[in-house]
């Protein structure tokens, strides 16, 4: 039986695995560095959780021809079994409802969407389509893709606008402070 053994966490740890003298100025960089990710992934559940709480206050009459249109689009060769395309109208329809409620929000708050806004979404979404952002930003145009994107950042600017009057609370009941802008979540 292999058993492994640690090392003690103490200072000499610390001086061992980092440019740090003490276990204390190890914990503490390691918490500083720790803390604002856990910010942001707690902002990004509090969004989600603003998002579905929307959604589920409001009845969204959907336009059936839409949806009928895009289960159309995506099954017209003939690919997928009846779970599958259950599975693929329910995310439909959950997709839609979403950017109707997040549309009529925009439009009830005049949020507009600048050329800063629209070049930082591309920096930041070009990385996982392995692009660069000029690159990204010519293969959305050149895909007729503009429009979609500008949508998409005027809605994750509603949703913001909705999240700051909100109050969200975690687990244990304590009011989560959300001062972060739309450009961290």
């Amino acid at each position: 039986v292999r058993e492994r053994e640690l090392p003690d966490l103490d200072d000499d740890f610390a001086q061992t695995v980092s440019e740090f003298d003490t276990l204390d100025e190890l914990r503490g960089a390691v918490r500083s560095e720790l803390e604002p990710r856990k910010k942001v992934e707690q902002l990004m559940a509090a969004r989600d959780a603003v998002l579905e709480a929307l959604i589920e206050a409001v009845e969204v009459p959907l336009p059936e021809g839409v949806v009928a249109s895009t289960l159309a689009d995506h099954f017209g060769d003939g690919h997928g079994d009846d779970d599958h395309k259950a599975e693929f109208e329910t995310q439909v329809r959950e997709s839609l409802t979403r950017d109707l409620v997040l549309d009529t929000l925009a439009d009830r708050d005049d949020v507009e969407v600048t050329q800063a806004e629209i070049t930082e979404y591309l920096i930041r979404q070009a990385p996982q389509y392995g692009m660069t952002p000029d690159q990204f930003a010519q293969a959305v145009a050149q895909a007729g893709q503009v429009g979609a994107i500008v949508g998409d950042v005027r809605r994750s600017k509603a949703l913001s606008v909705v999240l700051e009057s909100a109050t969200v609370r975690d687990s244990a009941g304590a009011i989560v402070e959300l001062s972060a802008t739309s450009e961290e979540i």
